[in-house]
């Protein structure tokens, strides 16, 4: 299962600008994606950042930090309007783009507990 949701790159550009990674233990760091109804948050160890988007399929994924250091650069090439973002296990899409991390992980269980 696959969490997904639109969203315009201003205001992910906009919720990535304080996900970080922090000194040596980076590479240990994970957010927390949390995307229900019309709202998606980032959380990490030092901040949360909500931000207005369309959800296709709510849930819950969890990544390392170094993926949204992936993300704020692609955030910067994406011309359109909106960008379709996809996260299962193992996996990030944006739009055409793909970044693979075997710790991305979607929590199925969370669905079921919240209504997804």
């Amino acid at each position: 299962m696959a969490i997904e949701f639109v969203v315009q790159p201003k205001d992910l550009a906009q919720a990535l600008r304080f996900i970080r990674p922090v000194g040596r233990k980076a590479e240990k760091e994970f957010v927390d994606v949390t995307v229900r109804k019309s709202k998606d948050e980032f959380a990490s160890t030092s901040t949360t950042s909500a931000f207005p988007a369309q959800v296709v399929s709510p849930g819950h994924a969890r990544a390392p930090v170094l993926v949204f250091e992936w993300f704020r650069k692609v955030v910067r090439t994406l011309r359109k309007p909106s960008v379709y973002i996809s996260i299962s296990d193992g996996q990030v899409k944006a739009d055409n783009l793909t970044y693979r991390h075997p710790d991305i992980t979607v929590r199925t269980h969370w669905r079921a507990k919240y209504g997804g």
